[in-house]
């Protein structure tokens, strides 16, 4: 939304300025401040602090790792040019309006079909960059089903957002005549013009400073947690996307790095920090967005990770009308249900359609 214009002040992208947990809350920020290594056995950390990167030791007696996630960046050649960005955080997104509007792009490459990258599409579509979005897998949001991200597809092709698939980026080429991203499919390789370049190429936990600790590590590098957000030290807590979660529908521990999910575990983990006993039961996943005037959700599994756990399931696709067709102004949504043959368990569900997506998806979640 910043990006397309909707917000116009990046500070708008903020649900708390730091000022309010300093005055309100009476928690103390250290801006500029950055671990860089710990140790357990004597409740220390190492901390870089400012651009000079002097190094200094801060004590703890309980500790809260909310770190977050990180961009998973690429092996590309000319990936560290001046026109490639990551979409993390709030500087991330400064930098590119920046770039956009000291620079006037006319053609851009989205690298990765997902969430993100499918909304970044859309913002640049709005304001006039053509754009390409390039997916090694089989299809875009390949987290949903064929039927729902094939839908997507096609609006986002509709509305000029054009989708390579089974295509990869081989190199960057920011040459001083022209801008060029070189893509490979399986009739081979070529060049398409671009004045920027976005990476959307997923996360996983921001952990690098704990590799030779140890605190117990898990999926995607995520602190393996339990249901108090406890780690494997007992005075250690971790919460958000940094931190494993249980998947209540598999009962596995699982990486769920969801807004939702970094509120409430944020939460509970600085109360049982503070003394208290609060239990976190895990998540179904439950994501809703809207990309290219379409609302788009899902909770629970897909089939083909059922399949994977051993599940006997099936999949029943239907549609049906955002609201009775007589009124005027319904929109068609498409559903999909994952169920459990054997157990006749509710595996999952997702749906696509014009409105109305996100409420119904609360039904089948809760």
């Amino acid at each position: 939304y910043f990006i397309s214009g909707y917000v116009k002040r990046a500070e708008d992208l903020l649900v708390y300025p730091k000022d309010f947990f300093e005055q309100k809350r009476n928690i103390k920020i250290l801006m500029g401040h950055r671990v860089v290594g710990m140790d357990p056995s004597k409740k220390e950390l190492l901390v870089s602090v400012g651009q000079a990167q002097e190094n200094k030791i801060i004590e703890y007696d309980k500790l809260i790792i909310s770190s977050g996630g990180t961009n998973i960046i690429p092996d590309i050649p000319g990936i560290d040019s001046s026109n490639v960005f990551q979409f993390r955080n709030v500087s991330d997104a400064e930098n590119l309006k920046d770039y956009i509007d000291s620079n006037n792009p006319k053609k851009a490459v989205v690298i990765g079909g997902g969430a993100i990258g499918m909304l970044l599409a859309e913002a640049f579509n709005q304001i006039g960059i053509k754009t390409t979005v390039v997916e090694r897998k089989e299809r875009i949001y390949d987290e949903f089903e064929y039927e729902i991200s094939t839908i997507l597809a096609r609006k986002a092709e509709m509305d000029g957002v054009d989708i390579l698939t089974k295509t990869s980026i081989t190199s960057i080429n920011a040459n001083s005549g022209q801008n060029t991203a070189t893509i490979e499919d399986a009739s081979g390789k070529k060049d398409l013009e671009c004045d920027l370049v976005m990476l959307a190429t997923g996360i996983s936990a921001n952990t690098g400073f704990l590799t030779d600790t140890s605190i117990e590590l898990g999926i995607n590098g995520a602190i393996k947690v339990d249901n108090k957000l406890q780690s494997s030290h007992m005075n250690i807590y971790a919460s958000g996307d940094c931190a494993t979660i249980k998947n209540i529908v598999t009962g596995k521990q699982d990486y769920i790095p969801t807004a939702n999910n970094a509120v409430k575990t944020g939460r509970i983990a600085g109360e049982n920090a503070a003394g208290g006993n609060k239990v976190f039961n895990g998540s179904v996943g439950t994501v809703v967005d809207k990309v290219l005037d379409l609302e788009i959700a899902s909770t629970g599994i897909g089939s083909k990770e059922a399949v994977s756990l051993g599940y006997d399931a099936i999949k029943l696709i239907d549609g049906f009308s955002s609201h009775a067709g007589s009124v005027p102004g319904a929109k068609k949504i498409a559903i999909i249900i994952i169920v459990d043959t054997t157990s006749r368990k509710l595996l999952g569900a997702q749906m696509i359609g014009g409105e109305g997506v996100g409420k119904r998806i609360d039904v089948f979640a809760t």
